[in-house]
């Protein structure tokens, strides 16, 4: 009953996050809400029995994506960046969704909530990087330069409008 009730309330943050982040006003509220979409599936993952999926997602998406379109974000917001300095109270709701996620983390942790029992196939971390660095290698290498790509890009469009003003 617990689990039903941990589970239904992650799920209903991470499409609520999730909405938000698209109709978010400006691009770092939408970021926040994106991370806390993010973090969302990641504990829907650990509730579901795949604890090392969980942890790649919190290790890839949050850590590593979320923190490259934030550094985007300030990148091309740079001349407006005095201007927003006081409106902080847009960071209100992103920052009650996380409590309530680290809420819910709390118990699920301090009451050993698990997932019904079923016939799951445990996947280990090496099988799951032999996949990964061994059939995938090139898909997850294209990634990778795309990433830098987006990421040059960014930068260089920038940088064009500043020596434009």
């Amino acid at each position: 009953m617990l689990w039903n009730l941990i589970f239904t309330l992650t799920a209903l943050l991470m499409l609520g996050s999730a909405l938000a982040a698209l109709f978010a006003r400006q691009a770092m509220y939408g970021a926040l809400y994106l991370v806390i979409s993010m973090i969302a599936v990641a504990m829907l993952y650990f509730l579901l029995g795949a604890p090392f999926i969980s942890a790649l997602q919190v290790s890839l998406y949050v850590g590593a994506i979320a923190v490259l379109l934030v550094f985007m974000i300030t990148m091309l917001n740079r001349s407006a960046a005095p201007r927003r300095r006081a409106r902080r109270k847009g960071v209100i709701w992103p920052l009650l969704l996380l409590a309530l996620l680290l809420a819910e983390g709390v118990v699920l942790f301090a009451l050993r909530v698990q997932a019904p029992a079923q016939s799951i196939t445990s996947v280990g971390p090496k099988v799951v990087g032999g996949a990964l660095f061994g059939h995938y290698l090139l898909l997850v290498e294209a990634t990778a330069l795309l990433l830098l790509a987006a990421l040059t890009a960014v930068l260089h469009l920038s940088r064009k409008g500043e020596e434009e003003s």
